[in-house]
């Protein structure tokens, strides 16, 4: 199976990029020890964030299928893959050692192995996967393939069918009733009729058969099934369901039934909800018992100064399931100045001065803080809105309130892609609302720590939307 044969090659490429990442962090570690400590440094505290540094690796490393789509993602993806894998370990490492306190260990040495980090995986990534997948698949090892279906489907699977062949996946002619004499890309020729399929698997020795679609009738899945069983030939067929639902689907295996479902969703596994909680609980209640009551204190002098009120202002939004809740957010705004659900713009004459600052750099979300230890909030996911303003946007985007399945967040995937502030067209709502729905598809618990460490970067350099 070509699943196998991806997975398979994800598998030795994650072994082989994590010992050449051990090797260096061990030669990078004899350097500093040696050098400039002069033999000083714990071993066992080497070993300890060695084995953060493997984790570190392990969490980062995409699926077999995921990273061969991101290695073909074209020029920069090898830059991008290593980009994101070195923050994701260096995350690790520092919090390892700030979890341990550890006061032995040089944290500089952390420093010091980023660029190596990055080299790294640059490396491996843009070079070693490719020469791997050479070395594993040599050509006694390649499958010729047969493709069988219709002619519109065919320009479909080529472009995948040029990405396997790394992997194997010879295509060396089509079966259509559709077409005769005619090629795809030049170096797929037609040979035939479906009817043919016996024929041509013997004559042009045939090892794999790809039927481009969920044929309709069934005598002829059951005549291919037959033949290439016969044949001793694996059968292969390209589903067709996201057309039928024009939507994409995943599919699942529960108790000996098949499911088709519309999405992936890794927050409806229990483990997932637990790390994410866990990570709201340690992130959050620091912030709440030591910074939030000073920032209070700052707060309430500006608004005595400029516009005094009330210090938070509360209001109410829709959160997990569509069910309602209420926001808690340092008032920014001058008391009873127009609708509540007017969005905020540039030069808004309801936002007093130093409350234009707050906004600026994020410092009005930080008692939400408090609505995540409530359990309404998360500390990342999609932002809550109004309900008016969800009732708009709902028009312009139909699945709007697949965005409701997770906990809203202070920050999320959508905000740090700088799709923040005010959503003046329909392409911002389709921008931001699209991200949500990514981020509920693709939740990985460094997700999170990578989009938490990009809002803390924002706080320093705050996008043009946040206003």
């Amino acid at each position: 199976m070509v699943s196998s044969r991806s997975r398979g090659i994800a598998n030795a490429f994650l072994l082989v990029h994590l010992g050449i990442a051990t090797a260096c962090y061990w030669a990078s570690f004899v350097v500093w020890d040696l050098l400039l400590y002069h033999g000083g440094i714990p071993l066992r505290g080497a070993l300890f964030y060695n084995e953060f540094l493997l984790l570190g690796f392990l969490f980062t490393s995409e699926s077999g299928a995921r990273r061969v789509a991101l290695a073909r993602q074209g020029p920069g993806a090898a830059e991008r893959l290593a980009r994101r894998q070195t923050i994701g370990v260096m995350f690790t490492l520092f919090a390892a050692a700030l979890a341990s306190q550890d006061q032995a260990f040089p944290r500089v040495f952390f420093f010091s192995l980023t660029p190596l980090l990055y080299v790294v995986s640059w490396f491996c990534h843009h070079r070693v996967r490719p020469w791997l997948t050479t070395a594993l698949f040599q050509r006694r090892d390649h499958y010729r393939v047969l493709l069988v279906g219709t002619v519109s489907r065919l320009p479909r699977i080529h472009r995948w069918l040029e990405s396997k062949r790394e992997l194997g996946l010879d295509p060396v002619g089509f079966l259509s009733d559709e077409t005769e004499g005619e090629t795809l890309a030049d170096d797929i020729p037609h040979l035939g009729r479906i009817s043919d399929l016996q024929r041509a698997i013997q004559s042009e020795q045939i090892d794999q058969v790809i039927i481009l679609e969920l044929v309709r009738r069934k005598d002829i899945i059951q005549e291919a099934v037959s033949i290439c069983e016969r044949e001793g030939v694996r059968l292969l067929v390209l589903s067709d369901l996201e057309e039928h639902f024009r939507h994409s689907v995943a599919f699942f295996e529960d108790d000996g039934f098949h499911l088709i479902a519309l999405r992936e969703e890794p927050l409806e596994n229990p483990m997932n909800r637990f790390l994410k909680r866990a990570l709201d609980i340690v992130v959050s209640l620091p912030v709440v018992a030591l910074i939030l009551p000073a920032v209070t204190a700052v707060v309430w002098l500006f608004q005595r100064w400029q516009s005094p009120g009330p210090v938070f202002y509360v209001q109410q939004r829709t959160g997990l399931q569509n069910r309602p809740f209420e926001i808690l957010k340092f008032r920014t705004m001058k008391v009873h100045k127009g609708p509540e659900d007017r969005q905020a713009t540039k030069d808004d004459d309801r936002i007093y001065p130093a409350g234009r600052w707050f906004r600026r750099l994020s410092i009005d979300e930080i008692p939400q803080f408090v609505n995540v230890l409530r359990g309404d909030m998360s500390v990342v996911g999609p932002r809550p809105h109004l309900t008016g303003h969800n009732a708009a946007f709902s028009k312009v985007m139909r699945n709007y309130f697949v965005r409701s399945m997770v906990k809203p967040g202070i920050s999320g995937l959508a905000q740090v892609r700088g799709y923040r502030g005010e959503m003046r067209t329909e392409l911002d709502i389709i921008r931001r609302v699209s991200s949500d729905i990514d981020y509920l598809e693709n939740w990985s618990f460094f997700l999170d720590c990578w989009i938490i460490l990009r809002t803390v970067t924002q706080l320093f350099f705050p996008p043009k939307t946040a206003y």
